[in-house]
């Protein structure tokens, strides 16, 4: 069993909804590897509850190359920690506004936006095959490896676990973060693991364009945008299945937008998943 002393914590990393990030030592390793641990405060007499358990459920069962890795996790001082694997190169999230703010700005070549939309479209795929709903798919989200070329899915505090199929009744304030939730949430219904393949589009349009692809001054413009599905056209992108990706994951009917495998099916796809694999393979 784990404890805090088998770790000398070397600096603070984020702070979530769901709790706070801290990269550690494992001191009691030979090689003495970083890892994150994930500090949650327990509440309800020291149980955990059903969010902290599904949290520690879904990190355990899904394992995949492009989902944040599990080492364990213990409670001590009425905080569960969650050790986690450590992503190097820090978010997806950073690394779009690093080249924002850049002057002048460094926009990702097609290549790595490729690179990135498959591996992210390969864990949800993976996640959605275990009949998990991700919830809140942002950039922040998805971190990277030393050299910045892998992505791993991160973050499952408000994941749902479905059962045959079913769609999740909706509790507002509860599901992902405003620039990426999609209409049903907003309207207040239920809704499916087409949640995550509206996120995934609007990534993909941020990774294109650097910008957010619904923005407004407040929240309530930002919600009546996702609703009627009005979003500046991409100006940056001269590939057609970025575009018709882009055009059919922000499609406001969840019915009508594609699902994981029909995404990985496409031919530019194809390809990226083959050069995906030659990566991890090394």
């Amino acid at each position: 069993m784990n404890k805090l002393t088998d770790f000398k914590l070397l600096k603070f990393l984020n702070q979530g909804a769901q709790g706070k990030c801290y990269l550690y030592e494992n001191i009691k390793d030979s090689l003495k590897q970083k890892v994150v641990l994930k500090e949650i405060q327990i509440k309800n007499n020291s149980n955990l509850s059903e969010e902290q358990n599904k949290e520690i459920e879904i990190l355990k069962n899904c394992r995949h190359p492009f989902i944040i890795g599990l080492y364990g996790h213990f409670v001590e001082n009425l905080n569960l920690y969650i050790i986690m694997q450590y992503a190097e190169g820090g978010s997806l999230g950073n690394e779009i506004y690093q080249r924002k703010v850049a002057i002048p700005q460094k926009h990702f070549d097609e290549f790595d936006i490729f690179m990135y939309f498959t591996q992210i479209t390969l864990a949800l795929n993976y996640l959605h095959s275990q009949n998990v709903i991700h919830c809140d798919l942002k950039p922040e989200n998805i971190l990277l490896n030393g050299s910045k070329k892998l992505a791993k899915l991160a973050d499952f505090g408000i994941s749902k676990i479905i059962e045959n199929g079913e769609n999740v009744k909706c509790e507002k304030g509860r599901e992902g973060t405003p620039f990426y939730i999609p209409p049903e949430i907003w309207n207040g219904q239920k809704y499916s693991n087409k949640i995550d393949i509206w996120s995934l589009g609007c990534i993909l349009y941020e990774m294109c364009e650097l910008k957010k692809s619904f923005n407004g001054s407040t929240v309530d413009v930002i919600t009546y945008n996702v609703i009627f599905g009005k979003y500046e056209k991409p100006l940056r992108i001269l590939n057609d299945d970025l575009k018709t990706i882009i055009v059919d994951c922000l499609n406001i009917n969840p019915e009508n937008r594609p699902t994981t495998i029909q995404l990985l099916k496409l031919p530019s796809l194809l390809i990226s998943t083959a050069k995906v694999m030659c990566l991890v393979n090394l």
